[in-house]
């Protein structure tokens, strides 16, 4: 689990694609818009370009679903 300041910046930049369960979602808002600037500030970042260009470690094969 990130820790606060770094878990603002993820729901804020990730937040059309998910989010997290608890606390509820208008109190995320709220925490998580007080908490984004000093997050900046602190030089933390939502997501970080070097590893959305990584490779996987390790793939693995999966059998596909049999259709019933």
């Amino acid at each position: 689990m990130p820790n606060p300041p770094q878990a603002a910046l993820f729901a804020r930049e990730f937040g059309d694609m998910l989010y997290f369960t608890k606390p509820p979602r208008a109190v995320q808002k709220v925490l998580f818009a007080v908490l984004a600037p000093t997050a900046r500030l602190l030089v933390y970042k939502g997501s970080y370009p070097e590893y959305l260009k990584r490779e996987p470690s390790e793939m693995i094969e999966v059998e596909p679903w049999a259709i019933p």
